[in-house]
């Protein structure tokens, strides 16, 4: 066995970084260009998935330390003035510590903002709709064709797309969802058809 010297470095492995939406997002689109239509669905859907978890963690860590940030005592009884200020410091702590207990610690969150805008204007679906009918999943290109439609409605080719898809004979237009919409949103649809 060989020890270590003084001042001698240590070997450590890094942990492998987690993959974030960014990340899985590039690879279905390189997935796409090269024709590898079933990768580009596994991970375009990944990172689709990856997205929201992410946002929904945000959001929740935010709600919890804005109703803490509330109740938290001042240590600035002198200058009122910067009390907000005070505030947004310990919310901002807060929602960070949130995170890191939620998120992988080796996760990269630098994002490039034309990602974000892409998954915030659905995006994502476009190349997902194209994907699933290269794979033969024709309900599920109709299904991603109409949630980009919902959130670009002005976005023709997709329109088209979407008359191409319901005009299969395997897509049943009855099913076609909005894969963004929330579970309560189809169980509320379904419990007003059943109240008609």
């Amino acid at each position: 066995a060989t020890t270590q010297g003084y001042g001698q470095k240590q070997s450590q492995t890094q942990p492998e970084k987690v993959k974030n939406f960014e990340d899985l997002y590039s690879e279905g689109k390189e997935a796409y260009l090269d024709n590898n239509f079933k990768d580009c669905v596994t991970t375009i859907e990944a990172a689709i998935k990856d997205f929201k978890f992410y946002t929904d963690t945000v959001s929740k860590c935010k709600l919890k330390c804005s109703r803490k940030s509330e109740m938290f005592p001042s240590v600035l009884k002198h200058s009122p003035e910067i009390v907000p200020f005070e505030k947004l410091i310990h919310e901002t702590l807060c929602v960070m510590k949130c995170k890191q207990k939620t998120l992988s610690k080796t996760r990269v969150e630098n994002i490039e903002e034309k990602t974000r805008t892409d998954f915030e204007t659905k995006k994502p679906y476009d190349f997902l709709q194209l994907c699933y009918y290269q794979t033969g999943d024709h309900q599920n290109a109709a299904n991603a064709a109409f949630t980009n439609l919902v959130y670009n409605s002005d976005h023709e080719a997709m329109r088209e797309n979407l008359k191409f898809y319901m005009a299969l004979p395997e897509v049943d237009e009855n099913i076609v969802k909005n894969l963004e919409s929330p579970d309560y949103v189809e169980q509320y649809l379904v419990g007003t058809d059943h109240y008609r």
